[in-house]
């Protein structure tokens, strides 16, 4: 029997990430470091009172401060690898600072639930970490990777601890721990406290002008890769209106072809006119010449005005689109499956954009039966549906591809640049339609385009 799981969904993925597993593993190690015994600081103290010596004492402060360093190093980083790995945006949301913020103040209470006599103090050596590390946590969001940021924090850590071994500083809230008051007391009976204080004082501004320029350094890193995202950003927008401009140079120059096409066309119409009451043996096909001559010059317009919509049958645009395909290779794909009262469907159209936008469909749902070497078939669909109580035609493109995924004007999608969909949502939007996507269950994507049925003649 399956145990369902009580945790949400989207959330179990993130629970065994990179990030989550480092961060468990810095707690781990965080707790280790609670149990490693403080005998060596406490030999240092012993040899500074037993010589009356400076040098033993200093000793003791630094084997202080890097304990305490590699304690709060592994705490910060494990809570902040959590909250990164909890956040839905990669560690650049509100969880990812929420969490470390709450959690590390409270893990000072671990040691004394695990007894042992360590007590730790949330001083506020403590609390300038936190923050300063949640300051560069939210400056570097933008630098991939988390080592350099570690780096970061690590020295960080290390150099407000200095600030715990310099007694002038115990009133303020620094070093307030057992280990650290007992290293500044003894410190200040050996007459060593300012002593302590230069050495506190200065191996914090050491260690935090190491923190400031690598944080300088990493920041200038985002700034240098967001610098060369907006000059490719605009290197790509460049490259797309210079498309643009030649995609709209021919549009233009193909208008002026089309137009000039309809003077000769107009001539022919003419005499055919003129033949058909002067020949009335040949009067057949003279009519049919007559009624093919008006067709394209019905299509003319069409091609002329992107806006010119007029009454057809459903079946008239899949006959015009599939006269489109039939010389390409993978016409053969192609699978009809026609409903006969939505292929008699009457709707508003314009017949050249509308079958225009469904050989769109079919070449793109060929491509990507071919990019997934699936070399599935293509299935044309064409029944009847009602849309919020409005009778409609959907015609419907399916394919066993990968799967829907969307594309943008200049970016490959199947080997073509997107501008294709560009034009099926346009033609949808004229036509008062509805384009949708869907994947196909065992995959695959199936393209709906929806337009409402016209009216009836004589209907209001």
């Amino acid at each position: 029997m399956k145990v369902p799981s009580i945790l949400p969904r989207t959330l179990r993925p993130r629970l065994v990430s990179p990030l989550s597993l480092g961060g468990a593993l810095c707690l781990v190690l965080w707790v280790a470091t609670l149990r490693f015994r403080q005998n060596y600081v406490l030999a240092s103290l012993d040899r500074a009172v037993v010589s009356d010596g400076s040098g033993p004492l200093v000793l003791a402060a630094m084997e202080l401060v890097l304990l305490n360093a590699l304690r709060a190093t592994f705490l910060y980083q494990g809570w902040f690898f959590l909250g990164a790995a909890l956040d839905r945006k990669g560690g650049r949301g509100l969880p990812s600072l929420l969490l470390p913020l709450t959690a590390i103040p409270l893990c000072y209470v671990v040691p004394l639930l695990l007894g042992g006599g360590l007590r730790l103090h949330f001083g506020t050596s403590a609390v300038l970490g936190v923050v300063s590390v949640a300051l560069v946590h939210r400056l570097t969001r933008g630098l991939r990777g988390w080592g350099n940021r570690t780096v970061v924090l690590a020295l960080l850590v290390f150099s407000f601890q200095w600030l715990d071994v310099a007694p002038s500083l115990t009133r303020w809230g620094f070093g307030q721990g057992e280990l650290s008051l007992a290293v500044k007391g003894i410190g200040v009976l050996m007459a060593d406290g300012e002593l302590l204080d230069g050495v506190g004082l200065g191996g914090f501004a050491l260690a935090f002008l190491g923190a400031l320029g690598t944080v300088q350094i990493l920041v200038g890193q985002i700034l240098q890769a967001r610098q060369f995202q907006r000059l490719r950003t605009q290197d790509r927008k460049l490259e797309l209106l210079r498309r643009e401009a030649e995609r709209n140079w021919v549009f233009r120059e193909l208008q002026h072809l089309v137009h000039d096409l309809r003077r000769p066309l107009t001539t022919i119409l003419g005499l055919a006119d003129v033949l058909l009451s002067s020949l009335p043996g040949h009067r057949e096909e003279l009519t049919r010449m007559i009624r093919a001559g008006e067709g394209m010059d019905r299509m003319i317009g069409e091609i002329l005005r992107d806006d010119a919509l007029s009454r057809t049958s459903a079946g008239e645009v899949l006959d015009l689109a599939l006269s489109q395909v039939s010389p390409l290779p993978w016409r053969a794909r192609v699978r009809e499956r026609i409903d006969p009262e939505a292929e008699a469907a009457p709707v508003r159209a314009n017949r050249v954009r509308l079958s225009r936008a469904l050989v769109n469909l079919l070449d793109n749902a060929a491509r990507a039966g071919e990019a997934a070497e699936a070399g599935g078939e293509v299935e044309l669909t064409c029944s009847l549906e009602s849309r919020n109580e409005s009778p409609g035609v959907v015609f419907a493109v399916k394919d066993r591809g990968p799967g829907w995924r969307e594309t943008r004007p200049g970016e490959s999608g199947f080997g073509s640049t997107g501008m294709g969909l560009a034009f099926v949502r346009e033609t949808a939007r004229r036509h008062e339609g509805l384009l949708e996507f869907r994947d196909r269950p065992g995959g695959g994507c199936e393209v709906r385009l929806w337009l409402p049925r016209a009216e009836e003649e004589g209907e209001a």
